[in-house]
């Protein structure tokens, strides 16, 4: 078997564009965990869902637990908002649901 995915589609071979593929470059991609450190220890490793709102996302449940003394599951759960890419509009994701549905 083989798996079809399109995590591919956002780099490009047109050269000079900002997101080429070319040496010494890293094309902006959404396969980005999160992890952050004080000091030298280890304080969290995270990663979220969501295309290009996933580097916005995780500058949301960082500050979350770090401005609001959230939980990393309470963090994680709290709506976030998202510009999108192209035309600027902001979007607010609904909460988590905190029930399990079966």
């Amino acid at each position: 078997g083989f798996s079809l995915q399109n995590r591919g589609a956002n780099f490009l071979l047109t050269e000079g564009h900002p997101n080429s593929v070319e040496p010494g470059k890293r094309p902006y991609h959404t396969i980005i965990p999160g992890m952050a450190t004080v000091g030298r220890e280890l304080f969290a490793s995270f990663g979220v869902m969501g295309g290009f709102m996933q580097p916005q996302g995780h500058v949301q449940v960082l500050l979350n637990m770090l401005q609001h003394g959230m939980d990393p599951q309470a963090a994680l759960d709290a709506p976030r908002l998202c510009v999108e890419a192209t035309g600027g509009a902001v979007g607010l994701q609904e909460p988590a649901s905190r029930h399990s549905s079966g």
